[in-house]
């Protein structure tokens, strides 16, 4: 009886792919997605995921998310799909998903190794209900915090681990941070303390801060710079390890969790987070990352830019050319696309070469395109290129949205230019580099042609990780001051699109298996991942990082 039902279902998709072939020339994209989801439900029904799709298959979607329902399957096959932003027609040459390089190091966990080197370490985990006791799990077990002290265990064998889990479903970063949020009740907390107070008195020694689904839409990263403030401040401060959360069910109803808004403003929180770790010597463990690789098959974090295409009817007169902004002294990426699709004025990474012509006492750059928000975010997270000091020499100041720039003005040795002058600025992943052509002391070379465009023998004024914000956005060049600009070379990409350049892989779980709820499994559909979920997105991150010590003197018999 099984084997007809199956044979008949093979039958109906079959037909459902004619169907579609038959209407390629006058789809539309209801009918596209009614194609998908209906394909989805007969491969779901006889256990299947893969649906192969031909080189002339064409599918369109009216808005980022219109093909999130089908979350059952993978589709592979040279077909495209255009205007999805997680999902993709997966050429079948591609590989596997492949683990990123560990971002928590023995350099991060320096007062944890020096109990372990005592032979006993406090280990607290703090943060949303993603690590919480009640996460729709079956099982302590099934809780990614199982794994982890079996990580450290394994790490660091013949050391006692006191583990305390204070982790509390529902709270965001400026709970944690707050003078007066109640520790969780299982917590034997001293009467009056504050959650944060509260775990100070534990004295860990290894602290895990994970926070980021809640935080979507009403981000305090002030609340970060104070909370790691007051426990970098303790008599003991801990070992501070940060997580990037995981996004949730691209499918979920609720919340807004499956929508573009959503996967938009999360990447906001995700990128600020990765690159405050990053800039202030903290580990972190990225979720995020490893969820994308394998669920949506590309890697946020390694992208590769690709050049615009000149439009002049859509306000890019071609590369080389006064961009007529004379007036203005702001000049916007243009909505002309790369190769890819892929929009120049909204996107998260890009590298831009141009000139301007007169003299400016400074030029802004914003490194993304979070709204200034009453006393969440302060103040433009941008970068600023100064040519107004005393001592002819440049200076440049920057804002992580918390901070006025003002309060860390960084002078250089770079001369102030004659103008019209050249520039360079590439906004690519954790770096940051603002650099400018000035002539050679030794030799009178001078870049030419396309060296102009890529910045060949530019001087660096600024080279770093800088904290800004993720999502996609339209960066622009803003100078105080007249004179035109010139565009020399202008690529572009997303750390957010499936098409944004990340680099490609093969993903091996879909949405629903790592989502859906089962009485045996647990799950929630929405953002609590099911135990199959925590082990191959959670556990694999975890146990892909440098817990143990690496000069530990031999152990005593």
């Amino acid at each position: 009886m099984t084997e007809i039902n199956y044979a008949d279902e093979m039958a109906l998709l079959d037909e459902l792919i004619n169907i579609k072939k038959s209407q390629q020339a006058k789809s539309s994209p209801d009918m596209d997605r009614d194609f998908l989801e209906k394909a989805n439900h007969l491969l779901q029904s006889i256990e299947k995921k893969i649906l192969r799709l031909s080189r002339d298959t064409v599918l369109k979607a009216a808005e980022g998310f219109s093909f999130e329902k089908a979350d059952s399957i993978h589709l592979l096959g040279e077909g495209k799909i255009l205007g999805a932003m997680r999902k993709s027609i997966h050429p079948e040459y591609l590989g596997g998903p492949v683990m990123f390089p560990p971002t928590v190091r023995t350099i991060h966990l320096q007062q944890f190794h020096t109990a372990c080197q005592r032979g006993e370490a406090t280990v607290v985990v703090m943060g949303d209900s993603i690590f919480a006791t009640a996460s729709d799990m079956v099982s302590h077990t099934e809780n990614a915090c199982f794994a982890w002290l079996e990580t450290l265990q394994e790490c660091n064998p013949g050391v006692r681990f006191k583990f305390v889990n204070a982790a509390l479903g529902g709270r965001n970063w400026s709970d944690m941070n707050s003078n007066t949020h109640r520790p969780p009740e299982w917590i034997d907390a001293r009467n009056g303390l504050s959650w944060k107070e509260a775990i100070a008195d534990l004295e860990p020694d290894l602290l895990f801060l994970n926070s980021g689904g809640n935080d979507v839409g009403k981000f305090e990263p002030s609340s970060v710079k104070k909370l790691i403030k007051f426990f970098s401040s303790l008599k003991k401060p801990p070992s501070i390890i940060i997580g990037i959360s995981h996004l949730p069910s691209l499918s979920s109803d609720i919340h807004e969790y499956g929508t573009e808004k959503f996967i938009q403003g999360f990447d906001l929180v995700s990128k600020w987070l990765r690159t405050y770790a990053i800039s202030f010597g903290l580990g972190y463990l990225d979720f995020y990352r490893w969820n994308t690789i394998r669920r949506d098959g590309f890697d946020p974090c390694e992208l590769v830019l690709s050049r615009i295409e000149p439009h002049p009817k859509e306000g890019f007169s071609g590369f080389g050319n006064p961009q007529g902004c004379a007036d203005l002294g702001r000049w916007k990426f243009p909505p002309v696309q790369n190769e890819t699709g892929l929009s120049a004025d909204s996107i998260t990474d890009f590298s831009v070469s141009f000139e301007i012509q007169e003299q400016p006492l400074f030029f802004s750059m914003n490194l993304s395109g979070n709204p200034i928000d009453g006393h969440k975010i302060r103040y433009a997270n941008s970068i600023y290129i100064y040519f107004d000091h005393d001592d002819g020499m440049i200076s440049w100041s920057w804002s992580d949205g918390v901070d006025n720039d003002h309060i860390a003005r960084v002078k250089t040795d770079i001369p102030i230019p004659n103008f019209p002058a050249k520039f360079n600025i590439m906004v690519k992943g954790n770096r940051t580099v603002v650099s400018m052509w000035t002539p050679f002391q030794n030799s009178n070379w001078h870049p030419g042609n396309d060296l102009v465009g890529l910045g060949t023998g530019y001087q660096y004024i600024c080279d770093q990780t800088l904290v800004r914000f993720g999502g996609e956005f339209c960066p622009h060049i803003h100078w105080a001051g007249f004179g035109d600009i010139v565009i020399h070379n202008l690529c572009i990409g997303s750390a957010v699109r499936v098409n944004g350049g990340g680099r490609r892989n093969m993903p091996d779980c879909t949405n629903s298996e790592l989502f859906v709820n089962s009485y045996h499994a647990g799950g929630s559909n929405h953002y609590h991942m099911n135990a199959y979920g925590v082990r191959d997105i959670l556990t694999p991150v975890i146990r892909a990082q440098e817990w143990d010590m690496k000069s530990r003197p031999p152990k005593k018999h």
